[in-house]
This record gives C-alpha cells, sequence and structure tokens, in this order.
C-alpha cells in the first residue's frame, strides 16, 4: 500500500514537474500573442485593448515584407544546397565507406557544434574577399553550411540502419541502378531526408549572427530586421512580425508531419 502511494506522488511530482518546465518554456513565447493584438503604442500587459493595427503595419511597411521576402528567398535556396550537399556527404561517408570519413564527420559537424560569432568571423573575412559579402548568393552558402550537418546527420543516422541486402535483391530481379534508389532507397529515407529539409529551412529563416556579419542593408532578413525593430526602442509591429512567423513555423512542422506521413505510408510503384 505504501509503495503504491509512493509510486502515485512521485508520478504526480513528475507531471507536475514536466508542466512547470513547458509552461517555463512556451511563456515567453506565448507572451508575443497579448503584444501583437494591443492597441497601445508600446508593449503592455495585460492588452488595453484589441487591435489588428501592427499587422497592418507590417504589412504595409516594405522594410518588414522586403525582409521576410528576402529571407523566404533564403531560406528555400538554403534548404535546396543542404539537401543535396548534406544527403551525398552521408551516402559517401556511410555507405561508400569514405577514408578517413569519421574525421571528415567531425569536421563537417563543427559549423553546428562550434561557436556561430567564430564561423562568422571566418566567413566574412572569405566572403569580403570574394566580394560575395552583401549579396543573396553569399547569405545562401553561408547559411547552407550551418544547415549542412543537420541533413547530414538526419541522412547518416537512417542510413547506418538501412538494410543493404533490400538494394541487392532489387539489383537481382534486374532493377537498375536508378531503378533501385527510386524504387527500394529513396522511400526509406525519404522522411529522414525530410527532417533534415525542415531543420536546414528553419535554421536558415531564424539565423542571426553570421547573417549580421555577411548581409548589408540591401540583403537585409527578418532577423536583422527585428533587430533594427528593438534596438533603438520595441516596436510593436515586432510583436506582430513574430506572431506570424511562429505561426508560419507551426505550419511548417504540421507539413512535415503530414509528409512524412504521406510518405510512409504511400505505396510506392
Amino acid at each position: 500500500m505504501n509503495h503504491r502511494i509512493q509510486s502515485k506522488v512521485a508520478w504526480t511530482l513528475m507531471y507536475v514537474f514536466a508542466i512547470l518546465v513547458l509552461a517555463f518554456t512556451l511563456l515567453p513565447i506565448l507572451m508575443i500573442f497579448p503584444f501583437a493584438f494591443n492597441s497601445a503604442e508600446y508593449l503592455a500587459f495585460p492588452p488595453q485593448g484589441f487591435s489588428l493595427r501592427w499587422f497592418w503595419s507590417f504589412f504595409s511597411e516594405p522594410t518588414w515584407v522586403n525582409a521576410s521576402l528576402k529571407s523566404l528567398e533564403v531560406a528555400v535556396f538554403t534548404t535546396i544546397l543542404s539537401v543535396v550537399c548534406g544527403t551525398l556527404a552521408a551516402f559517401a561517408i556511410i555507405r561508400k565507406k569514405m577514408a578517413y570519413g569519421n574525421v571528415i564527420s567531425i569536421f563537417l559537424l563543427f559549423p553546428m557544434i562550434g561557436p556561430h560569432i567564430t564561423f562568422a568571423i571566418g566567413i566574412f573575412g572569405i566572403f569580403s574577399r570574394l566580394h560575395l559579402a552583401g549579396t543573396t548568393f553569399g547569405l545562401v552558402l553561408s547559411h547552407s553550411a550551418i544547415a549542412i550537418p543537420f541533413v547530414y546527420i538526419n541522412v547518416a543516422s537512417r542510413l547506418s540502419t538501412f538494410d543493404a541486402s533490400l538494394e541487392r535483391a532489387a539489383r537481382s530481379l534486374g532493377a537498375s541502378q536508378l531503378e533501385c534508389f527510386m524504387r527500394v532507397t529513396a522511400p526509406i529515407i525519404a522522411p529522414a531526408i525530410a527532417a533534415g529539409g525542415i531543420f536546414a529551412f528553419i535554421i536558415s529563416w531564424d539565423e542571426f549572427i553570421v547573417t549580421y556579419f555577411v548581409a548589408d542593408t540591401n540583403t537585409q532578413t527578418l532577423p536583422l530586421r527585428f533587430f533594427s525593430g528593438i534596438q533603438y526602442g520595441v516596436d510593436v509591429t515586432a510583436a506582430a512580425a513574430a506572431v506570424i512567423v511562429f505561426s508560419a513555423m507551426i505550419l511548417g512542422v504540421l507539413l512535415y508531419r503530414g509528409t512524412t506521413y504521406w510518405m510512409k505510408h504511400r505505396k510506392w510503384t
């Protein structure tokens, strides 16, 4: 009896602790909603009234719209480049057993585990000499260097548990190497590639430190616009922009879940 009571108390404390951790994590994010729909000229809580004026300010101000479009453009191209390079790197190191693959993996992961400020200074020094600083192409390259490790980790972890006998069986039945990849390998690793792509998009969309060094006024992204909006005083429009970005991220997660579910249950022919 005492053991049962102790077990219930322990589980209750665990649930309470989990709820507190969840509240501590989500509360700063949820606080942007009352700020964004507030009618006051400043960040006031509790809200002084309901208003959509700050959302109208976001869509009517060219600096916010242009920064959002630039972030979207850079994130899309970063995702494409990162998925291609990260997937090829995973195949080369995991499947083809590249020489010194473990050493290469460590260097490949450095942009993810190392200090971003160190990476940003190095990127700026190289790109300034190559005249890539302040260009969209330079932003895509610098963001891809950070995002590729996330794609590599997802695809490599899936390939490490992949049953290569499935490919050998397909080849023995007359399938070409391309058919074997499209009908056997691709359906199995597709969720890992999709997950890596989602990570790459989010990382590029949210990247600030490297962007601060590489971008200029003509290639200002949304994180830089956020920074300029709060640098000399809090612009309430930034709260509305944060709600829009957060909502877009939620839609992205739902899209990822739907895509992986579809890939898992689709009958590949």
